[in-house]
């Protein structure tokens, strides 16, 4: 639980033992590493949650769900000119440095595997420097600009 909490084992980069180096001098290094990475975790949920609250704020009624606990998933409702969609709002772990992900997906239109249509987002405007309104504010006039490409892709590709 904790490995995980922290990124996982291979994210730690705990230094290797110095040959011939004094157990003294080493494990001060360690604690002050882990210091620093549970830190940085810490400041991430803080900043997850800030998002979270802000998105509440800006999309209130359109919110379906979200994850209260680890504020790490967020899922909205949303209508475009009588397009349903949802928009599944995924926070990395190292969040705000790592970008969330966006996946839209239709309500009506299903793929050939009977999944719902859907397209992922990855690159969209976005700072780690922005406060959790700000980010708000932004993928709100990102979701109006890109929903027309989306429902076209989505009346195109998909199935009712």
């Amino acid at each position: 639980m904790i490995r995980s909490a922290l990124g996982g084992s291979s994210a730690l980069h705990i230094p290797a033992f110095p040959s011939g180096g004094c157990l003294i001098d080493y494990v001060p290094q360690v604690c002050q590493l882990l210091t620093n990475k549970v830190q940085y975790v810490i400041q991430g949920y803080h900043k997850r949650r800030e998002y979270i609250a802000a998105f509440l704020s800006h999309f209130g009624m359109g919110v379906v769900e979200y994850d209260a606990e680890g504020f790490t998933k967020l899922t909205l409702l949303l209508m475009w000119k009588d397009f349903c969609f949802l928009v599944h709002v995924d926070l990395p772990l190292y969040f705000p440095r790592d970008q969330p992900t966006l996946t839209f997906q239709s309500v009506y239109h299903f793929t050939s595997s009977g999944q719902l249509y859907s397209q992922v987002q990855r690159s969209y405007p976005y700072s780690p420097r922005w406060d959790g309104n700000e980010m708000a504010k932004r993928a709100k006039a990102y979701f109006r600009s890109f929903v027309p490409q989306f429902q076209e892709g989505a009346f195109a590709n998909g199935k009712l």
